[in-house]
């Protein structure tokens, strides 16, 4: 494809244009977290939850936007 650029070599290749998303999962805590593509940002997003019972009971959780893919799939595998 001639309109893709270096930039969009970096795995995975996806349209982006549209919300994607990678994963999910939880870590030895409990924290659970998502990992995905948001095309108004046009940014990788890592979301997390902490789960029920943390800090006040509910369920409070945060994300955090990345123009690397290699940066935020390091903070989507943290333990």
């Amino acid at each position: 494809d001639a309109s893709r650029t270096e930039d969009d070599l970096t795995l995975p290749i996806f349209d982006k244009s549209k919300r994607q998303h990678f994963g999910a999962r939880y870590d030895k805590d409990g924290v659970e977290f998502h990992f995905g593509w948001d095309p108004k940002q046009q940014k990788y997003e890592v979301s997390f939850q902490l789960p029920w019972g943390i800090g006040d009971g509910a369920g409070q959780g945060g994300f955090r936007y990345f123009d690397d893919y290699e940066k935020a799939k390091e903070m989507y595998s943290r333990n």
